[in-house]
């Protein structure tokens, strides 16, 4: 199985991206973490941002995807 976490802005441009790929389907993927930083690792205003993750699975390809809101205070 293969995982993508995209966290965009409020304007829609992909500020991180974190990719897993899982050979043997683990039975449950409890967390992942983040700091807070873009993809040059400098850290994120306070705002709202929007994050998507993509669960495909690598033997038949199918994929789940699920858009929500997140809030960065500081």
């Amino acid at each position: 199985m293969e995982v993508a976490i995209r966290i965009f802005d409020r304007q829609g441009k992909l500020v991180h991206q974190i990719l897993t790929k899982y050979e043997n389907s683990p039975s449950s993927i409890e967390n992942t973490t983040w700091n807070g930083t873009n993809g040059n690792g400098i850290e994120l205003n306070s705002g709202i941002y929007l994050y998507q993750v993509v669960v495909r699975s690598l033997t038949s390809g199918d994929k789940n995807v699920e858009n929500k809101k997140m809030i960065i205070i500081k």
